[in-house]
């Protein structure tokens, strides 16, 4: 089976949990990420080089470079697209009012509560705005860093839909970019 020789397509090229929907990521190949590759390797995990990821990543749609190269393929039983297909789905209408509760009493769930309203879980959305909107003003600069994380989830779900409509339509290259870095 031929693929697009685009970056996506490559077996470099690896996003977050929370770029699948839109396409986005790195290349490995990017030596700038060379001291965390055993970390986003075996496990996907951008938590050591967070702020790198967001500076370098980008779409996979472009043309792929010289350095392409095909992912190695294998079958998958049509039991195991379903299992995580059931996985996602879980994901996605899973009840999160503990882990909104959690996060009242500490700040640390955020990432958690995020992946689900990457994958769509309106609950999670919903949890995350209502804790935003009750939050007292910000006394420290990690009250706004907390804030600015938040900001992050939320935006997660405008996301495809900008991408979206970058792909139904030709913009010029200055608000191409203006799109891409509001939605990024």
């Amino acid at each position: 089976m031929e693929t697009d020789d685009i970056c996506q397509n490559c077996s470099s090229f690896i996003g977050d949990i929370k770029d699948l929907a839109v396409g986005f990521g790195i290349c490995i190949e990017d030596e700038a990420f060379d001291l965390f590759l055993d970390d986003i390797i075996e496990n996907a995990d951008f938590s050591r080089c967070c702020d790198l990821y967001l500076e370098k990543r980008f779409s996979g749609v472009k043309i792929a470079c010289s350095h392409y190269e095909e992912p190695e393929t294998f079958e998958i039983s049509n039991e195991d697209d379903i299992y995580g297909y059931i996985i996602h789905e879980k994901m996605k209408h899973q009840n999160v009012d503990e882990i909104i509760k959690y996060l009242y009493s500490s700040n640390s769930e955020i990432t958690s509560i995020s992946s689900y309203i990457a994958l769509g879980n309106n609950d999670a959305y919903e949890g995350l705005i209502n804790y935003y909107i009750e939050l007292a003003p910000a006394d420290s600069l990690e009250d706004v860093h907390i804030r600015m994380e938040i900001i992050k989830a939320l935006s997660s779900k405008i996301r495809e839909p900008l991408f979206e409509l970058l792909n139904k339509r030709e913009y010029s290259y200055k608000i191409r970019n203006r799109i891409i870095e509001v939605a990024g």
